[in-house]
């Protein structure tokens, strides 16, 4: 029977969240989870907005909603989209600046500003998405450029001034090198596609932007910024988006966010974040700082974990993560104590963005670690 393009693309997510086919009849195949042992069946006709595609999407634990979603001409192989189906392939990032006295406008001005400036944060954070940097200096990485030339805006919407920025999630299978874990025996992922990386390291360094400086008091400290800098922050980023809010026009800006379906929903991601214009000398502050920031990415990684091995007869237990070094990206092995296997798998499973404050050795790996965490949470002892 004839396999559609759906088919195919719903195969390569299976196969990347820990999915083995179990079995293959005439009209489908029978897929079961690798460790959490549930079943799943994918029709070879499968297409969107018919009720096996419904079915399918709240047993992989999403449940579209279909009247809400915006409509997208094209998907990321160029064909037809239809409105239903613009999330389920993009990150859409949900960008909006209001003033408190003047519903649904603003001056023209801001407006074109927001714009502008969502441009050069996303293009920051798809240079930051290959390897941190406290300042770009216009230096910025062509393999960026190239995710950044892919992202698209939607039309505005009601509610001030609103506008959708669709960010193609890469659904083809990675190079098998890419795939290359610890250990064929252990549990593993597939690894964070590019674009889906850099929609997160945008919406994750919009939160620890946000979180920085609502707390701060006084001038950020040196470990704050190397913090924000290994997240993907950079001056340029702080810049833009003071730039956003500065003229007094602008009373808050905002940033909501629907995660693609088809790579998973993440509930660790960031959903919403909002700033607003009392903020802006700490923005101001912030951005002076990072121009003098010292460099020592080296000591932090920020990343996903992709492997983990929990083998009681063979210690350590370790987990491998995918981090960005000067354009490339590696695997990291880091070591750890078998009192945190808990939060390691809740973290793999969730697909959580950790940091991990140590220096590798050669092959890159990390036997004393000072801390492993979420990103957004405060550190744990190896």
């Amino acid at each position: 029977m004839n396999r559609s393009v759906l088919y195919s693309q719903v195969v390569t997510h299976l196969k990347g969240q820990g999915w083995l086919l179990e079995d293959e009849g005439e009209r489908g195949t029978l897929w079961r989870h690798e460790w959490k042992g549930k079943l799943l069946s994918v029709p070879y006709s499968i297409e969107t907005g018919t009720i096996a595609w419904v079915d399918l999407m709240k047993r992989l634990g999403t449940e579209p909603d279909f009247e809400s979603r915006l409509d997208l001409s094209i998907d990321v192989k160029g064909q037809p989209m239809r409105r239903e189906d613009a999330s389920l392939f993009n990150d859409v990032i949900y960008l909006k600046v209001s003033h408190d006295l003047i519903h649904d406008t603003v001056p023209l001005q801001a407006g074109a500003r927001l714009i502008d400036s969502a441009a050069r944060m996303l293009r920051t954070c798809a240079t930051t998405a290959m390897g941190p940097m406290p300042r770009i200096k216009g230096h910025y990485r062509a393999s960026g450029d190239n995710i950044a030339s892919r992202i698209r805006m939607g039309h505005s919407m009601t509610g001030s001034y609103a506008i959708p920025i669709y960010v193609p999630v890469d659904t083809d299978p990675l190079d098998p090198e890419a795939m290359t874990l610890v250990s064929p025996d252990n549990m593993n992922v597939r690894p964070e596609p590019a674009t889906r990386r850099v929609s997160r390291i945008f919406s994750e360094s919009l939160h620890a932007v946000s979180e920085q400086v609502k707390n701060q008091v006084g001038d950020p400290s040196t470990e704050e910024l190397l913090k924000l800098v290994a997240t993907g922050v950079t001056r340029e980023f702080v810049t833009s988006l003071t730039e956003v809010i500065e003229n007094g026009s602008v009373a808050q800006f905002t940033a909501n966010y629907r995660w693609a379906s088809i790579e998973g929903v993440r509930q660790s991601l960031p959903q919403k974040t909002v700033l607003r214009d009392e903020n802006i000398e700490a923005l101001e502050g912030l951005s002076k700082a990072l121009k003098h920031v010292p460099t020592e990415s080296s000591v932090q990684h920020v990343g996903r974990i992709i492997g983990f091995k929990d083998d009681a007869n063979n210690p350590p237990m370790y987990l491998e993560m995918q981090v960005a070094y000067n354009g490339r990206l590696r695997n990291v092995r880091v070591d750890f104590r078998p009192e945190l296997r808990h939060d390691v798998l809740q973290w793999l499973d969730a697909g959580t963005t950790i940091r991990v404050v140590g220096r590798t050795t050669t092959p890159a790996h990390i036997t004393n670690a000072k801390s492993i965490s979420p990103l957004s949470d405060s550190q744990l002892s190896i």
